[in-house]
Order: structure tokens, then sequence, then C-alpha cells
């Protein structure tokens, strides 16, 4: 008889993240090499599916690091016709967020901006 209940829910929803392009294993890698954190593939796939299920038309991400999350994010509204404005306090992050969007071919969906979040939100 099976379990009533999943005995570890995270290996077993892992197991059911479809394979990723090249670019965020690539990322992924790059992360765990300079131990950026990054919400991997798991929360990548569930905002994927959040963004989508709302058809989200506007995004606002804080902390791009190097684009992780924002090319998930950016996927989901290239289906909803929607966009991701991405907030990165490091301009070096910025600049490679930048370039990983430009090679995923998102860089018409997802805008980032150098500068602090709080005083950018403020402006908002």
């Amino acid at each position: 008889m099976p379990e009533p209940m999943i005995a570890q829910p995270e290996d077993y929803f892992r197991a059911l993240v479809p394979s990723r392009a090249p670019l965020l294993t690539d990322l992924e890698a790059e992360a765990a090499a300079e131990e950026i954190p990054i919400i991997g593939p798991l929360v990548g796939q569930l905002l994927f599916l959040l963004t989508r299920i709302t058809s989200a038309r506007r995004v606002l991400e804080l902390g791009a690091a190097t684009g992780y999350s924002a090319i998930w994010l950016g996927e989901a509204c290239r289906e909803t016709g929607g966009e991701v404005l991405t907030l990165e306090h490091s301009p070096e992050l910025a600049v490679r967020a930048r370039r990983n969007l430009k090679t995923a071919g998102l860089s018409d969906r997802v805008t980032v901006q150098d500068g602090d979040a709080i005083s950018i939100m403020g402006e908002m």
C-alpha cells in the first residue's frame, strides 16, 4: 500500500522539474562555484508556473544577481505578453544579468535596472 504522505517532498518535486536550457544549468553551476545565491530549478519552475497561471503582465524582481530567476520569469512573460523589471544593486552583477538575458533571448522582456531597490521602488 502506498504511503499516505510523500516522505521527501522536495526530492519528489525536484524529479518533476522538466529538463532546463543549457544556459540555466550553466548558471546553476556558476552559482555553486561562486557561491551566488539563486532560487534553483524547483523554485524557478514554480515562479514560471505562477507567472503563467496568473497571466502576469508586469513582474518586479528584487535582486537580479546573474539573471537566473529573471530568465524563468521572462520565459513565462514571453507566453503572457508581460515584462519583468529586475533591480540589482551590484553594477557587476547587473552586467552579467543583462548578458545572460541577452543570451536567453529575453532582452525585450526583461529590463535590469542598477541601483538600490528601496530607493528605486520609492520613485515608482
